[in-house]
């Protein structure tokens, strides 16, 4: 049930270092995992997500991407060949498809992602700061 066992013992200084919540649900969690840091002072949860949230988030996030991908560039697609659709309100739909279309196109893969990706990044430094930049 644990990464590694040296970092919980049975003795009652161990289990006084855990909140009542960590230990009961180290306790009647099967499917929780559990991690400890170097210095064996703090046993953190790494909570498993069940299998129906995570096959149904992928499903609509794979749909509101792939819809909210063609959409936006229709749009923009549609007013930019198009010269009697230039008109002042229809280039700020564009503007506005333009930014949700970056927008989809960045935070939702990095939100896929942390679904399956517990505690670790996968796209890099500057993918990171632009993630955290733009609050996805």
């Amino acid at each position: 049930m644990f990464a590694d066992d040296s970092c919980i013992s049975n003795d009652s200084e161990s289990l006084s270092n855990l909140s009542m919540m960590e230990y009961n649900m180290s306790e009647f969690n099967p499917n929780m995992t559990f991690s400890c840091d170097p210095n064996n002072t703090y046993v953190r949860p790494i909570p498993v997500m069940p299998l129906y949230i995570t096959v149904t988030s992928t499903i609509l996030y794979v749909i509101i991407f792939l819809t909210g991908t063609i959409g936006n560039s229709v749009v923009a697609a549609v007013v930019g060949l198009h010269q009697d659709m230039r008109s002042s309100t229809n280039l700020f739909l564009v503007n506005l498809a333009l930014s949700d279309l970056m927008v989809i196109i960045v935070c939702m893969p990095t939100a896929l992602v942390d679904i399956y990706a517990k505690d670790q990044w996968y796209f890099g430094s500057a993918m990171c700061k632009s993630n955290y930049g733009l609050s996805c």
